[in-house]
Order: C-alpha cells, then structure tokens, then sequence
C-alpha cells in the first residue's frame, strides 16, 4: 500500500484461514490501488487439487466472490485475463465511464471488439451528427461513421490519429485496431495512434495483428505507452473492467 512504485496489486489465492483479517487488508489496499484477484479451486475438480496441494480447503467460491467484490477488488478468471488489466492499469490513464468508441481499418475484428463490448456492459453509441460532421471533414467517403468506425484497409496514420482526438471528445476510451496490410505499412499508423494518446487525457488501448510483421509498431506503442492486447476482445474488457 505504502510503495509509491507499486502502481496495481495482482493476488492469487487457494484458501484463506482468517477471512475477517483478510477482507480488511483487502479493503485497505483496494482502497488506494487498483487489487486485481484470482481464486482457484473453483470447480469441484480445483476444490480436491487444492486440498492436495496445500492442505486446505478452499472454501464456497460464491462467499468468496461477494466478499472480493464487497471489498473493492477485482475478481478475474484466468491469468491472461490478470495480466492484461495489470498492463491496461499501469499504463492507461483512469476510464471515467463507459462510452468506448472502436476506431479499425477492418471490419470483422471491429465486430467482435464490438460483441465482446456490449456482453461486458461497455456502450456503443453511434457518433453524434456533430462528429460524424467533424470525421466527413477529413475521412473519405468509403469510410463508415458508425461504431466501429471502419477506416477500410486504406486507413492513414493521420486518419488514425484526427479520427482518435475527435472521437474522444464524445467517448471515455478508444479501442484502435489495425489488421496489417500490403497497402501500408503498419509503423506510422502506430505513431498516428500514440500522436493521439499523447494529446488527450483519455485512454486509448490497442491491437494490432500479425505477430512479428508489425514488431516495430508494438515496440513504437509500448515505448509510448499505448498498450497492445492480443485481440480486440482482450482490450475490451480490460477497458470494461478499469470502467
């Protein structure tokens, strides 16, 4: 708690033998940082593996889970899952609320960015007449101005970056996904995206597919503190979850 270094608090648990002394640490910390929590021994299966493995029993998971979300911490399922909302709270800055906005240059990852959204609770709402005014101004006709906006494969890195500062005006956090491919190549779109981040006070995360092909884009937004998910739907709920 006292660590000025330690920005977020990843915990895993088995069992816990003084719940009343663990839930005030617990509510003591989250209190002042961001406590992310995974509970094994969930299925019957966990249950018999916990008691192999430490002695102990692990307890109902369901008085677990109220007593974690009672307490102010963030309960997640698997490690993948820990891990990305670790990264999305050290690097991004606070999401204030739930209006997300999904800025791509393809349509089918925006789709499922966009599923994986409204089933976590985020909103998609379509951009106001006065911002799809503002992106007409500069984002060709092709272009689709609804949520997601699809930049199409011919999306630049100043359509990236003028799409991501106007849109944030209207929305708590962006989600900006690139799909790599032969018509540009993905470097400046990065810094198009991070050019963005920079100027606002809003969080933007990111995903940009295909692995090593786009290395020296994700080098880029790492070095400028723009977060890279594995997929679109990992980002959003990273997003839904800091909501």
């Amino acid at each position: 708690v006292d660590d000025s270094d330690t920005k977020v608090v990843a915990l895993y648990i088995e069992s816990v033998s003084n719940g009343r002394a663990f839930m005030a640490a617990v509510q003591r910390l989250a209190r002042e940082k961001p406590l992310v929590v995974i509970k094994a021994g969930c299925s019957l299966s966990g249950h018999r593996a916990t008691l192999s493995h430490t002695g102990s029993m692990a307890g109902s998971d369901s008085v677990y889970d109220a007593a974690l979300r009672q307490c102010g911490a963030i309960r997640v399922d698997t490690i993948e899952e820990m891990f990305d909302l670790c990264r999305g709270f050290v690097t991004l800055p606070p999401v204030k609320g739930r209006r997300l906005v999904i800025v791509t240059n393809s349509g089918g990852p925006g789709v499922l960015a966009a599923d994986r959204a409204e089933a976590v609770g985020l909103r998609l709402d379509k951009p106001t007449p006065s911002l799809q005014a503002k992106l007409s101004t500069f984002l060709p006709p092709v272009c689709s101005l609804e949520n997601p906006i699809d930049l199409t494969v011919e999306g630049t890195e100043s359509d990236y970056r003028k799409t991501l500062r106007e849109a944030l005006g209207e929305y708590d956090a962006a989600l900006a996904i690139n799909v790599c491919t032969p018509y540009l190549d993905a470097l400046p779109l990065a810094r198009g995206i991070c050019d963005a981040a920079a100027a606002v006070t809003k969080p933007i995360a990111a995903n940009f597919m295909a692995g090593k092909v786009v290395a020296l884009s994700l080098r880029y937004l790492k070095e400028h503190g723009v977060p890279n998910f594995v997929t679109g739907e990992r980002a959003v709920t990273v997003l839904s979850q800091m909501a």
